[in-house]
């Protein structure tokens, strides 16, 4: 019986990870788009030096 239930907790655990990994990368995803969208304000409030998404830009 033990053996059995083994496997089964760490599929689990490992479908928890991948869920979490694909939160992360959605919400990362959305806030490089707003901020894409939000760069006309990102001037305003931070001058118009070099930003964290302009070093993302190259990439």
């Amino acid at each position: 019986m033990e053996p059995q239930e083994q496997p089964q907790q760490n599929k689990k655990r490992v479908m928890k990870i991948i869920k979490i990994g694909v939160i992360i990368f959605v919400l990362f995803f959305i806030v490089g788009y707003v901020s894409g969208t939000l760069v006309s304000y990102e001037e305003k409030w931070f001058g118009a030096g070099p930003t964290f998404w302009d070093a993302l830009k190259p990439f």
